[in-house]
């Protein structure tokens, strides 16, 4: 029962992005309200731009971890951690 409650879940989220893409295009060309009405092309379209969104955001994680502001934190917090482990064994 929930695993397909989350399938419908899943298949409205990928339906909704795909239309959240193609919609701005029947602006440009009225012939593109034919591709909105073929779900399962709406379905290919989210599950891609789902896909690429997933990619860009470890990306992005990958980079921020790996910047230099961040690595300045992570050792603040080492150092911290570690002094405050050295002034317990006192």
């Amino acid at each position: 029962m929930v695993r397909t409650h989350r399938r419908r879940l899943l298949h409205a989220i990928m339906l909704l992005v795909a239309l959240a893409a193609l919609a701005p295009l029947v602006g440009v060309d009225p012939g593109v309200l034919a591709l909105l009405l073929d779900a399962d092309l709406l379905v290919l379209v989210g599950t891609v731009g789902l896909g690429l969104l997933w990619s860009d955001l470890l990306l992005l994680v990958f980079r921020l971890g790996r910047s230099l502001p961040v690595l300045w934190v992570r050792v603040g917090v080492e150092m911290t951690r570690e002094s405050a482990l050295s002034a317990a064994e006192r």
